[in-house]
């Protein structure tokens, strides 16, 4: 999803960043298909989160996105595929929606992986509106301190996810994701001791993660920061005369709503929770979204604006990561 306007800043895209984005896409497919090492590839969705506000962060800052523009990237797939899903459980002889009450149920989505997108809308309008109102190193230093502060607890309110309805559990699991990515994107825009001291407690709080590992937390999350740090490390040095992935991880929205229906159609066919099945659901759900995208009408409603290369650099604002 992209955003464009007249006269904007020309800046180069992180092809490292859009490769990781393929990558990741895989890994929430492989995780929602239970396969071997699901805990690894449950990273992807942690990696995902990360970017959603350090992109914002990092290349937004400047320019509050509505709620208008944001309800149209993010709220309007979120309900075509809540529909489609809710026929889908239908078929299936399974409840339209998942979770009771029925505002848990909406907020859960029809299908697991849905929760995301509303919640990714609700965590865009807020720091939106902080644009210009919070100063970045205020905002820097209390995300820093809250993340950190949610994975040294983690133990404490991982524990408790058993008696919690969704989707409370997952915007647990998701907020110091949420928080480092805001910290990632404003590191730019503070003083060098505060960039230090916050990144050391982090580092701190990463390392009580192996103090007591815990499944879906310790090796998601240190997993995928790793990866983010890596891929804005790289970034630099793999410029877009070298590589171009945009066309493809452009995709990655279309990949992430539409796979639990391809896991569930093309299971039926080669297991559910086999490589092959992972493999195959994540190639088409690839093709569908290319041809959605560019040659169905309305297509790009549900599965992501197609974003083709124009050349060497672009002029546009930076996208919302969820073209994942």
């Amino acid at each position: 999803m992209i955003e464009h306007r007249e006269g904007a800043a020309v800046t180069p895209r992180n092809q490292a960043i859009e490769i990781l984005r393929i990558v990741s896409a895989y890994g929430v497919v492989a995780f929602h298909a239970h396969v071997p090492f699901y805990d690894l590839a449950y990273s992807g969705l942690t990696i995902f989160l990360i970017l959603l506000t350090y992109v914002d962060c990092a290349f937004n800052w400047e320019a509050r996105r509505s709620i208008l523009s944001l309800s149209k990237s993010l709220l309007v797939p979120w309900l075509i595929w809540m529909i489609v899903c809710a026929a889908w459980n239908v078929r299936t002889h399974k409840p339209v929606l998942l979770v009771h009450p029925w505002v848990a149920g909406i907020l859960s989505g029809t299908a697991p992986h849905l929760w995301f997108l509303p919640t990714a809308w609700a965590v865009l309008v807020a720091l939106n509106q902080m644009k210009g109102r919070t100063a970045p190193v205020l905002l820097f230093g209390a995300s820093g301190v809250l993340a950190a502060g949610l994975l040294v607890t983690a133990p404490l309110w991982h524990a408790r996810f058993p008696l919690w309805s969704p989707p409370c559990p997952q915007w647990f699991q998701a907020s110091p994701a949420l928080l480092f990515g805001v910290v990632l994107g404003l590191a730019g825009r503070v003083p060098r001791a505060v960039l230090w001291g916050v990144g050391a407690v982090l580092a701190l709080a990463g390392a009580s993660l192996l103090v007591s590992p815990i499944t879906g937390i310790t090796v998601p999350y240190l997993v995928g920061a790793a990866c983010v740090l890596i891929a804005l490390w790289l970034g630099p040095r793999i410029g877009p005369d070298r590589v171009n992935v945009r066309p493809l991880s452009a995709c990655m929205l279309g990949v992430y709503l539409g796979h639990p229906l391809g896991l569930n159609i093309i299971g039926m066919a080669t297991g559910k929770h086999s490589l092959t099945t992972v493999n195959l659901t994540f190639v088409v759900m690839l093709a569908v979204t290319w041809v959605a995208q560019r040659y169905v009408p309305l297509g790009s409603l549900a599965f992501g604006k197609p974003e083709f290369w124009a050349g060497r650099r672009e002029s546009v604002i930076r996208e919302v990561p969820l073209s994942t």
